[in-house]
């Protein structure tokens, strides 16, 4: 960390050694000489003076280290051990190749100039060991940032994890709610509203036929029953449109009754061949259907949760597509193809209609999303693939790509 200058921490422990000299030269120029004796003594006492600065300023910056708390265990330790080496091995040289020969042998085991050259090179030594450490220290600093910042990191993806997977099980909860609600009320439009649309009919044409017959046999009746018999004409083609309506509503909601009661491959074939071009009868789209690999299906699909899953993908998926077709396409031709390969079933749903810029439309604002959330959670991928018009080839594919369940996939597993 960066200071500014401070007399106290830069000025001061040099206090000593400017008295230290101005006694020198005082005793130099008022004496001519300064005495053997006073000057090693003098330089003797600066020097215990500077060691025992020197050890306060040590024991002082070691308990500062200890006490760093932000600081990793083993970066304090080995902070503290290279700084006692460094510590220990100066002492020890100094007492070692200078008091230890003089207290024994009356004499330095060096020559005196040979001592202070190493004297004067260990301060370099030690600058460079010094900044060694520090270049360490920061370096030890930087990788325990990193860890941190990993560890951040790591759970920040964990709560993301955690996230997407509630945002997954939230997801599967409503389409299974949604599946759910459709296929009731699907069932409900065929059991009630339909039903009653073509008892209605039924009654009408029965008193229709009726009142004809009677007016036949009896021209008496002929005037009155005529008015009686148009009006109940054009109720009962009231009835019939509004049939055909609870048809389209049914369609629009995805017939999973039907689906269920005729299986996914009859449901899809009756929905191409009949139901769609009867709700479209002014449309001159022609739709080739190729349904060859739901032929093995079996019939109770959809009585595991993951044979549900599969069937409301398929089905949902062309439905909507060729919805979009008819609606929106302009096409004249479109096909439906299916094939099975290594356990997954393909199917491609392509036109020849106007085609769109997927880019100029949102992925929340297409009917397809819906069903490419449902391709996600039968484990297979939905691609949509459309060139615009005047472009060549234009029109708009859909590949729909699903693993087949355990109990609805084909004996016949190989590539075809």
């Amino acid at each position: 960390m960066g200071r500014a200058p401070s007399l106290k921490i830069d000025a001061l422990p040099y206090l000593p050694w400017l008295v230290l000299e101005f006694v020198m030269a005082g005793l130099f120029i008022f004496q001519g000489r300064v005495p053997t004796r006073l000057e090693a003594e003098l330089c003797l006492g600066y020097g215990a003076l500077g060691g025992a600065i020197s050890l306060v300023i040590g024991l002082i910056s070691l308990v500062r280290i200890a006490l760093r708390r932000k600081t990793p265990g083993f970066a304090i330790r080995r902070q503290l051990g290279d700084l006692l080496i460094m510590w220990i091995g100066g002492v020890g040289l100094g007492v070692v190749l200078g008091i230890m020969p003089v207290l024994f042998n009356g004499a330095p085991q060096l020559p005196l100039p040979f001592f202070f050259l190493f004297g004067a090179f260990y301060p370099l030594v030690l600058l460079y060991a010094v900044r060694s450490l520090r270049l360490i220290g920061e370096l030890q600093t930087s990788v325990a940032r990193t860890e941190a910042a990993m560890r951040q990191q790591q759970r920040t993806a964990e709560d993301l994890q955690r996230a997407n997977d509630e945002l997954q099980h939230a997801t599967s909860l409503l389409l299974h709610a949604d599946a759910h609600l459709r296929s009731l009320l699907s069932e409900r439009i065929h059991d009630q509203p339909k039903q009653q649309a073509l008892r209605i009919r039924s009654l009408l044409g029965h008193w229709q036929h009726k009142l004809k017959v009677e007016s036949e046999r009896d021209p008496a009746l002929h005037a009155f029953a005529q008015p009686v018999i148009e009006a109940l004409a054009k109720v009962r083609k009231i009835s019939e449109e509004l049939e055909d309506d609870l048809r389209g509503l049914q369609l629009l909601v995805e017939d999973a009754y039907q689906r269920r009661s005729l299986g996914l491959k009859l449901h899809l074939e009756k929905l191409i061949r009949e139901d769609l071009p009867a709700l479209h009868p002014e449309a001159p789209l022609k739709v080739q259907p190729d349904l060859w690999a739901l032929d093995t299906l079996n019939q109770d699909l959809e009585q595991t949760p993951e044979g549900e899953k599969f069937a409301e993908a398929v089905s949902y998926t062309i439905t909507q597509a060729l919805l979009n077709t008819y609606n929106h396409a302009g096409a004249s031709f479109a096909s439906v193809r299916t094939a099975r390969k290594n356990g997954y079933l393909d199917i491609v749903i392509q036109d020849d209609g106007r085609g769109f810029v997927l880019a100029d439309i949102p992925p929340e604002k297409t009917s397809l999303f819906k069903a490419e959330l449902k391709a996600r959670e039968a484990g297979g991928t939905l691609l949509i693939h459309s060139t615009p018009r005047p472009l060549d080839q234009h029109g708009t594919t859909i590949m729909l790509s699903l693993p087949f369940p355990e109990n609805g996939e084909p004996e016949n597993k190989g590539e075809h």
